[in-house]
């Protein structure tokens, strides 16, 4: 005889919860920096790599052309663990910028490859266009699995507010690194060679200032960031 009965299993709220939403809004704040690397630098990259209007907008649109692209995939890995999509995440923007960052360290010897560094841009543009569906869509998945119900709502704002101060700290970012071409521009007719170099050095910089936290953050999310805690936070009814 089979005996069936119910009974409550209290919920266990975690407090690495808030180390979870916090690097999960780190993350989303550098994947939309890394989104709008070129708006702020439009001018300085044009002269110096020789690119054109539509490339740099390019650049930019690669978010929106891969989130129609790549959505539905993405967002079935991300049903299937939330782990596996942060890592891929975190580890498609350090890849790209990381390659970015490479392909500019024959700066050093003169010699400058626009070719590569163009190519590396695109693939860079390309990861972080993957994933952003990931960093727009994960925030009700982290909420609902890790917070509460009455914390969920704040959760998810948080998350989200955070993604949006990505552009505001693209231009924050680049106007501490990064002279702008026009300051040179208006004190002399030309731009002297010694000065091209300093704005190369700034565009490294630069790279450097996106790829550093974009490894820091994918060893962070390999450390430590499972998809779901032991105990869910809500009260559930288990059948047995």
């Amino acid at each position: 005889m089979l005996l069936y009965c119910t009974y409550y299993r209290p919920g266990v709220v975690y407090r690495r919860r808030w180390y979870m939403l916090g690097l999960f809004s780190f993350v989303a704040i550098l994947q939309d920096t890394v989104w709008n690397t070129w708006g702020p630098v439009e001018h300085t990259a044009k002269f110096l790599y020789g690119w054109s209007d539509e490339l740099i907008a390019l650049f930019a649109n690669y978010g929106s052309i891969l989130y129609i692209v790549a959505f539905i995939p993405v967002v079935y890995l991300l049903e299937k663990s939330l782990r596996l999509s942060m890592l891929m995440t975190t580890g498609f923007m350090a890849l790209g910028t990381i390659l970015r960052c490479i392909s500019l360290q024959t700066f050093q010897v003169g010699y400058i490859p626009v070719g590569l560094f163009t190519v590396s841009c695109h693939i860079c543009s390309i990861l972080n266009g993957i994933a952003n569906i990931v960093v727009g869509s994960a925030p009700l998945v982290l909420s609902s699995a890790w917070f509460p119900a009455e914390e969920r709502i704040t959760a998810t704002s948080v998350a989200q507010v955070f993604n949006g101060l990505g552009t505001g700290m693209s231009f924050l970012l680049a106007s501490q690194i990064v002279t702008p071409i026009d300051v040179y521009r208006n004190k002399t007719h030309g731009i002297p060679p010694a000065i091209v170099d300093e704005m190369k050095l700034d565009i490294q910089l630069y790279m450097y200032a996106q790829a550093i936290p974009a490894g820091l953050f994918f060893i962070l999310a390999v450390i430590y960031f499972p998809s779901t805690p032991q105990h869910p936070p809500s009260v559930r009814k288990t059948f047995i």
